[in-house]
Parts: C-alpha cells; sequence; structure tokens
C-alpha cells in the first residue's frame, strides 16, 4: 500500500480541519435544536442556568475592552488557552449568578481568564499545592489541565480531597480538543458530581449533594 507523501498530507490538514469544524458545528446545531430554552431539563437549578446565563448572553461593561485586549493577545495565547470570547464571557456571567464564595483556577501558561476573573469582583486565586484549602461553595475553573500520567492522577487526587472539604464545589473544565473527550470522562467518574452540564467545550460540574444526580447536554 502507498503511503501518503508530505505534499498529499499537508494538502488534507485543511478539510480535515473544516471537517472538525463542520461536526462541531452540526453538534452545536442539533443542541440548539432540542435544548434551546432548556426544554426537557428537569432540574430547577439547571434549567434555571440554562434559561437565565447559558442562553442568556447579555453584555456587561468590562465585556468590550476585553475583546479588544483578547483580539490584540489572540497570536500569543497558548494552544489550549480560552480564545473565545463567548465562552469567557460566559464563565464571567456563571460567576456572576452563582456568586460563589471564592475561585480558584489553573490557567493556560498564557491566558486571558485570569483579566475575566479580575473584572469578577470575587475573590481568586490560582490552584497551587496539592495540599490547599477551598472556602466552603468555591469554584473551580481548569482551563489547563493535564491529561495523562502522573499529573492527572496528582490533579484528580486533589480534586477528590477537595470535593471532601467543600461539597458545594463548582468546578468547570475547559476541554480544548475533543480527542481529551476521554479522559474528562475518566475524570468525572473519579470525582462524581451530582449534576453535569456539557457545553461542548465546557462542562459544568456541581457536588451539592442536594441536587438531583442529573446529566444534561446544552449549549451556549
Amino acid at each position: 500500500m502507498r503511503r501518503p507523501s508530505l505534499t498529499r498530507l499537508r494538502r488534507r490538514l485543511p478539510r480535515l480541519g473544516a471537517k472538525l469544524q463542520l461536526g462541531q458545528g452540526l453538534k452545536r446545531a442539533k443542541r440548539l435544536l432540542l435544548n434551546q430554552r432548556g426544554d426537557g431539563v428537569h432540574s430547577p437549578f439547571a434549567f434555571g442556568l440554562i434559561h437565565r446565563v447559558i442562553r442568556n448572553r447579555r453584555p456587561y461593561y468590562c465585556f468590550a475592552p476585553l475583546r479588544e485586549e483578547l483580539r490584540v493577545r489572540a497570536r500569543s495565547l497558548s494552544q489550549e488557552a480560552l480564545r473565545s470570547p463567548t465562552a469567557l464571557e460566559l464563565i464571567y456571567r456563571l460567576l456572576q449568578e452563582l456568586r460563589p464564595s471564592e475561585v480558584a483556577y489553573r490557567a493556560a501558561a498564557v491566558s486571558m481568564l485570569p483579566c475575566y476573573l479580575e473584572q469578577s469582583g470575587l475573590p481568586c486565586l490560582e490552584l497551587e499545592s496539592q495540599t490547599q484549602e477551598l472556602a466552603p461553595r468555591s469554584c473551580l475553573i481548569l482551563e489547563s489541565w493535564p491529561t495523562e500520567g502522573t499529573e492527572l492522577d496528582e490533579l484528580t487526587s486533589q480534586l477528590q480531597e477537595l470535593c471532601q472539604q467543600s461539597p458545594e464545589l463548582m468546578l468547570f473544565v475547559h476541554l480544548p480538543r475533543p480527542r481529551f473527550g476521554r479522559q474528562l470522562e475518566q475524570l468525572r467518574a473519579e470525582l462524581q458530581p451530582q449534576l453535569v452540564l456539557d457545553l461542548l467545550d465546557l462542562q459544568l460540574w456541581f457536588f451539592d449533594p442536594s441536587l438531583t444526580p442529573s446529566r444534561y447536554k446544552a449549549v451556549y
């Protein structure tokens, strides 16, 4: 069997990228049709988030200058960093709605996430050591996270400790590439959140034991 030449592979790469974008676009369109306003979601908490926040793109005053800064810095951001202003603005709106006691995060090396968090008015800190403690009802945002090996095991152990310390923990996980989906599912199986909102490239996990165990697919 003839192996494709390097030239042919280079020609195919844009087509493969276009197919991936088309696949994501079709998934997003399907979710918009099936769950445009949160219909079919039986959890009042999840329905409220979808209806009031996820599907509501109301602007805040800080969004315009942050979008301009994001546009200027776009090429210098790390590969795994959040690049969509819509995603970053959604995280900001979720924080304004949920008002966690504090926000901890693991950002990419070069990221716009800290800039958005600074504007939230909430106490924010970078997640560092495995023994770090969080206040009750905190929100943890993983923009960048290891997907295999010892680092992933250590992060899983750290998150398990945090879930025990703060049973009302909220966890927002960024999925930079679809191929990391299997590792993300493994992490979810280890942590067992009560409620999961799957937004394609973002997942929102809630550990509050008072919530009905459920999982919903939505889109923003």
